[in-house]
């Protein structure tokens, strides 16, 4: 289990460079990434029953950022209504995501992060509308949540989320299976710690975890939306870090098996980036 000082640290590092650099990170995420088009396949038959119905498909995006998957689904099946709701901590993202998404779709600042942690009480937990949506996703956030228990921990929230029957979607960053990326995270993570003694003094990364540079002369590891990370943030005049992990086949595993007495595992593949498995995606049931 993480030491509990060193995950608040972890957590307060990613809050602060999403405050400082929202804009330039949102500027590298505005194209749609591969794999969700086979998420997509997978979530047709629904918006398909949607558009026949006239009802809207309840998606639920936690960590939604500037709204790119729902401007996504809106686009790829343009026929079938969507009641949309997204969350996210960063209120100049959440800007850019109204601008995506169409009237009527409900944005909501929040801190998903630190309430799993036990920081403080979960205002956008407590008012969520549970057990409400068809589809419940979540990408390229899962890297952010400091040690297994608190990842499960929210995997567990997003099945709250959904109907019975409703589908959870998310991704597991991968870039540490490529020889490449880790050297450049490696290389990041030991910057990093040299300059925040405190991180290093408090318990320690676990295994799979990185410090991921922006700016300056900090390194970073490619990322799906990015060609050349290591020019990311370019014009910075001193590097930022953020925490990522790099999920393992094992950690995959463990993370559906920690939620197997409430969802089915419907699939899992891999896609995105110059290698084509930068991520893997898990889309599980919610059976109970």
């Amino acid at each position: 289990m993480m030491n509990g000082e060193t995950a608040c640290l972890l957590v307060r590092m990613i809050a602060d460079f999403y405050a400082a650099r929202a804009a330039d990170f949102s500027a590298t995420r505005q194209g749609s990434w591969a794999g969700w088009q086979q998420l997509a396949a997978q979530v047709q038959p629904l918006f398909e029953e949607a558009a026949r119905m006239g009802c809207p498909v309840a998606v639920a995006d936690v960590a939604c950022g500037n709204g790119r998957f729902g401007k996504f689904l809106r686009q790829k099946f343009p026929q079938s209504p969507l009641r949309y709701t997204g969350w996210d901590g960063n209120e100049a993202l959440l800007r850019e995501a109204a601008a995506n998404m169409p009237e009527g779709a409900a944005l909501h600042r929040a801190d998903v992060l630190a309430p799993l942690l036990g920081e403080k009480r979960d205002p956008w937990w407590a008012e969520a509308d549970r057990g409400a949506y068809q589809l419940v996703a979540s990408s390229g956030f899962l890297h952010h949540i400091p040690g297994a228990e608190n990842r499960a921990r929210f995997l567990g929230q997003l099945l709250d989320l959904a109907q019975p029957g409703g589908t959870v979607a998310l991704s597991l960053w991968r870039f540490a299976d490529h020889g490449p990326l880790r050297e450049k995270a490696l290389r990041s993570t030991e910057t990093a710690l040299a300059a925040v003694p405190a991180l290093a003094g408090a318990g320690g990364l676990e295994p799979g975890d990185y410090l991921l540079g922006w700016g300056g002369d900090g390194q970073a590891a490619q990322d799906p939306d990015v060609a050349d990370a290591a020019s990311q943030g370019a014009d910075a005049a001193a590097p930022l870090f953020r925490y990522c992990h790099s999920f393992s086949d094992e950690e995959a595993r463990a993370l559906v098996a920690s939620v197997k007495s409430r969802a089915c595992l419907t699939a899992s593949f891999f896609a995105d980036g110059r290698t084509g498995a930068l991520n893997q995606y898990l889309l599980l049931v919610r059976e109970d």
